[in-house]
């Protein structure tokens, strides 16, 4: 019932980790939220500092809620109150806990929900609190609590985020997901991996080599990629929790492009052993290699359906890159793109319904998406630059790629939809080739 009538309230409006203790909070009661018709497009809230108690540092307060406030942001389903809008006396006790609210005074400022948070340390465990209400009823809409230590309070906050999202809108929010990328910002081309929201920067690999075509697994543990480090383009798989690495395909020629079976147990992958580039499936488990092409031009970046029985890939039979739909046997292959001279890089998205791609068809490179027979083709960027190599959210709600709009390939990150469109890497490096961890 609570579910239903917040998904009401969201869609009128718009039209584990190690030592960390997830809990519903207790007392959370069925709440009747409802939305008139206002032309919103996304939801009011307000995220004011969170409250130290007993001995807690106040400098902790100051970063909670700004983390928490991007999360909402980026989301793009809610808007937040700025800082100084949301520093209203009398609504919290002496005591540092959270007392009587003045929702009115919150209503009155725009926003339609309100979060409030708490936090102290036991030992050396963090313990934070968190709740959201509604402003116009005052009702308690979501509550939980999170234990973990200091070096996890931007995934906790993350994981709240992700709540708040999944209660308004039904679907899981994905705050806490990274996104895997290629960048030569300390010298060779390696693996780093960012947040969601930028932070957190970390080199995966040290092959002091070229690294290139990132892809990782279903369940988000590992990633494939191509390595020079043995001065032959090799596949490797690395472990994302010990971070080892091992070869996984070695042979002559290219060894590169991988993509993951939605089941994690076959790799789509382009071989050139025996000539020019063609397709392939490898069995994880086996090593065994299926032929899928067999052709006099190239096959190249196959991307799995999520029903596992189709792939798109790029093949150039007609002189030119274009998109092509083939079964998962290599039978009933079939064209898809009809626009323009160059199509590459196809990501079929998590919903199934769409496939994203990088095209040249307007003189410059920009990302697309259409249906997977071709139709509902749609320009997502625009303007100076390159925009290539696109790649689904896991929840395909938002596209990850690669833009030289501001002079140097960074990785940028939009909504679905071309909306909302924010850099996520800085100018530090070449970032190329970004992929999602799910």
């Amino acid at each position: 019932m609570v579910q239903a009538r917040l998904r009401q309230l969201f869609w009128g409006a718009c039209f584990g980790m190690c030592c960390l203790i997830l809990s519903n909070w207790v007392g959370a009661e069925d709440v009747s939220v409802e939305l008139s018709g206002s032309g919103q497009h996304v939801i009011k809230i307000a995220v004011p500092g969170f409250l130290a108690q007993g001995t807690a540092s106040d400098v902790l307060a100051a970063e909670l809620a700004p983390v928490l406030q991007n999360d909402l942001r980026i989301s793009g389903f809610f808007d937040t109150l700025e800082n100084e809008a949301v520093r209203i006396e009398g609504i919290h006790r002496d005591d540092g806990s959270i007392g009587e609210i003045q929702f009115q005074q919150w209503a009155d400022l725009g926003a339609r929900l309100l979060v409030k948070g708490v936090y102290q340390f036991q030992g050396n465990a963090l313990i934070l609190e968190c709740r959201v209400y509604d402003t116009l009823g005052g009702d308690f809409i979501l509550g939980k609590r999170y234990e973990g230590d200091m070096t996890q309070v931007r995934a906790i906050i993350h994981r709240f985020a992700d709540e708040i999202i999944e209660k308004m809108t039904g679907e899981r929010g994905i705050s806490s997901s990274k996104i895997i990328f290629v960048s030569n910002r300390n010298g060779a081309k390696e693996l780093f991996q960012i947040d969601f929201d930028g932070a957190n920067l970390t080199q995966l690999t040290r092959d002091n080599s070229l690294v290139m075509s990132p892809a990782v697994s279903p369940d988000g543990k590992k990633v494939v990629y191509t390595s020079y480090k043995e001065n032959n383009p090799d596949l490797y798989l690395m472990d994302l929790g010990t971070k080892k690495s091992e070869s996984i395909a070695m042979y002559p020629g290219l060894n590169f492009a991988a993509d993951w079976s939605p089941d994690g147990n076959t790799l789509a992958l382009t071989l050139s052993k025996d000539g020019n580039p063609e397709l392939y499936l490898l069995d994880l488990a086996s090593k065994n290699l299926t032929r899928l092409t067999k052709n006099k031009w190239n096959d190249v970046s196959a991307s799995w359906a999520p029903n596992g029985r189709e792939l798109v890939y790029t093949a150039d039979n007609i002189g030119a890159p274009h998109l092509y739909i083939m079964e998962r046997t290599g039978s009933n292959p079939r064209r898809v793109s009809f626009h323009g001279s160059y199509n590459v890089s196809p990501s079929w998205s998590p919903t199934g319904d769409m496939i994203a791609f990088a095209s040249s068809m307007d003189g410059d490179f920009n990302i697309y998406t259409m249906q997977t027979n071709g139709d509902m083709l749609r320009r997502l960027t625009s303007g100076i630059g390159r925009n290539e190599d696109p790649a689904w959210s896991p929840d395909g709600r938002y596209i990850a790629f690669q833009s030289t709009r501001d002079g140097t390939n960074s990785i940028y990150i939009m909504n679905a939809d071309g909306s909302n469109q924010r850099k996520l890497t800085d100018n530090k490096g070449l970032d190329l080739s970004p992929t999602w961890v799910r």
